[in-house]
C-alpha cells in the first residue's frame, strides 16, 4: 500500500472516525511513539487509568488496540498511521515491546495456517449440480414474489410507496435475500432509500423500478439466454463466483494499468471500495471490488495515480468491466494519468454503445481532458470547450475546493457516470492530483 494520508484515511469504517483519526494524528496527542523495520506502536491517553495500546502493521497496514471502540479499525490506529506518515521524526526506532511483538506473532502464525494447504476433496459434479437447481428454484420463487409486489406498488402509485415504512421495504428484501438473490434485495434497498432523496425522487424511483422490471424478467428466462449475458444477470442477482474460478476461465489481459480513481462507502454494515483501473495504452477499463464486514478492514488496495504490471481475469459478463488483477508489480517505469475524451459528446457515444451491450450496468467510468469546473449556484457542472455542460455528483465543499483548484481553467478529470450525473473521483489540475 502507498501510505498516503488520503489512501489511510479510506481504511475509516465511517466519516466520524477519520476526523477523530485526524484529530489523534499529532504527536502531542501520545505519551510514546515508536517504530521498527515492520511496525509502529504508540501509548494514548484515554478515559481509562493505563493509556490505550495501539500498534499497526505496516506490512498489511493491520491494526490493533485495547480500547473499547467496537469499530475497526479505530481512531487511535488511524491515528497512530497519520501521525507515522506526517511525522515520521517524532517516533523512536528500537526493538518492539511486548505487547507489539506477541501481536506480530501471532500475525504470523495465523497467516502461515492459512497458507498451509489443506488437501481437497474433488467436488461432485451431481452433488453439484442438486445445489444449482436448488438455488434456481428459491431464485425463481423469490423472482416470482417480487413481481407480484412489484406489481401491487405500481398499481397502488409512488406516492402510496413513498408512504411506506422502511420495515415494508427491508421485509421485501428479506425475502430476496431467503431467496439466495441477495443483489436483488440490495436494489430493493435502493428503492427504500429514495423514497427521501430530494425533490427529484419520483423520477428516480421510476428509473429504478424499470430497471429492477428488467432484471426479473431476464432473471426468469435466464435458461435460453447465451452464457455470457447469463452469467451477468447471474452476477447481479448475487449468485457468489469465486476468485478462482475467475482467474481459470475467459481471456486475461496482462499489460501495465494506471488507478484512476477510487471510492469508498458503507452500505447496511459492509465496507466496500471501486478501484478503477485503465490499461495505459488506452485500452479497457477494469473495476476491483473489495469489501469488509463487522470488524474486518478492507485490505489496502493500490492507491490513485499508481501504476501497476498486472494480469486482469475478467467476470463473466456481456461488457467486461469488473476485475481480477494478479502478479501486480510496480512497473519499470510510472506512467502519467491516462488521456481521455476532451468533448462529452464522445463520453456519452461511447456510454451509449456500452448500455446497448449492458443495459443493466449502474455506472460508466470517464476520464475527460481539458474540461472545466463551473459553479451556478447550489449547483455544480462540468464543462467542455464547446460550451456542452453536465452535472456533478459532489457535495459543495467538495466541489468548492475542486473549482478553486482549477482557478477557471481546464484539467482533466476522471468519474462515473450513472446516466443523470458524473461524480467526480480524481481530478488532475495544474499543479496537483485531488481525490475527491
Amino acid at each position: 500500500m502507498s501510505l498516503t494520508v488520503q489512501a489511510i484515511l479510506e481504511l475509516a469504517p465511517d466519516p466520524s472516525s477519520a476526523k477523530s483519526g485526524r484529530d489523534l494524528s499529532r504527536p502531542t496527542k501520545w505519551t510514546l511513539l515508536g517504530n521498527d523495520s515492520r511496525s509502529v506502536w504508540g501509548l494514548c491517553p484515554g478515559s481509562g487509568k493505563e493509556p490505550y495500546q495501539a500498534r499497526v502493521d505496516l506490512s498489511g497496514p493491520a491494526f490493533k488496540c485495547s480500547c473499547p471502540s467496537r469499530k475497526f479499525p479505530c481512531k487511535h490506529g488511524l491515528g497512530l498511521l497519520l501521525a507515522w506518515v506526517e511525522s515520521p521524526e517524532s517516533f523512536i526506532q528500537g526493538e518492539a515491546p511486548g505487547w507489539v511483538s506477541e501481536w506480530l506473532t501471532g500475525r504470523d502464525q495465523r497467516e502461515e495456517r492459512k497458507a498451509t494447504p489443506k488437501p481437497e476433496t474433488p467436488p461432485d459434479p451431481a452433488q453439484q449440480e442438486k445445489r444449482q437447481e436448488a438455488r434456481g428454484r428459491k431464485i425463481d420463487a423469490g423472482l416470482a414474489d417480487l413481481s407480484v409486489r412489484l406489481e401491487d406498488l405500481v398499481g397502488q402509485g409512488l406516492g402510496w410507496a413513498r408512504e411506506q415504512p422502511a420495515s415494508w421495504w427491508d421485509a421485501m428484501a428479506a425475502r430476496l435475500v431467503d431467496a439466495q438473490a441477495p443483489g436483488l434485495a440490495r436494489e430493493v434497498r435502493q428503492l427504500r432509500d429514495l423514497t427521501h432523496c430530494g425533490p427529484d425522487w419520483a423520477e428516480r424511483m421510476a428509473a429504478q423500478l424499470g430497471r429492477i422490471h428488467l432484471l426479473t424478467q431476464a432473471a426468469a428466462r435466464r435458461a435460453g439466454l447465451t452464457e455470457s449475458v447469463r452469467a451477468g444477470i447471474e452476477a447481479r442477482l448475487g449468485v457468489p463466483l469465486r476468485e478462482a474460478d475467475v482467474a481459470g476461465q475467459g481471456t486475461p489481459c496482462s499489460g501495465t494499468w494506471f488507478v484512476c480513481g477510487r471510492l469508498v462507502g458503507d452500505e447496511d454494515g459492509i465496507r466496500w471500495r471501486r478501484t478503477w483501473l485503465r490499461r495505459t495504452d488506452g485500452g479497457e477499463f477494469a473495476l476491483l471490488l473489495s469489501f469488509a464486514g463487522g470488524r474486518e478492514a478492507l485490505d489496502p488496495g493500490p492507491a490513485t495515480g499508481q501504476s501497476l504490471q498486472g494480469t486482469v481475469h475478467w467476470y463473466p459478463g456481456p461488457l467486461p468491466r469488473r476485475a481480477l488483477l494478479t502478479d501486480s508489480v510496480p512497473p519499470p517505469s510510472a506512467s502519467s494519468f491516462p488521456k481521455g475524451h476532451s468533448l462529452l459528446a464522445q463520453a456519452l457515444a461511447d456510454t451509449a454503445a456500452e448500455a446497448a451491450l449492458d443495459p443493466l450496468q449502474e455506472r460508466f467510468p470517464w476520464l475527460l481532458d481539458e474540461v472545466f469546473l463551473d459553479p451556478d449556484r447550489k449547483a455544480f457542472r462540468v464543462r467542455d470547450r464547446e460550451g456542452k455542460i453536465l452535472p456533478l455528483d459532489t457535495d459543495p465543499v467538495t466541489a468548492w475546493r475542486l473549482v478553486a483548484g482549477a482557478q477557471g481553467g481546464p484539467c482533466a478529470l476522471f468519474g462515473e457516470w450513472n446516466g443523470r450525473r458524473l461524480k467526480p473521483l480524481t481530478v488532475v489540475l495544474p499543479h496537483e492530483t485531488v481525490t475527491a
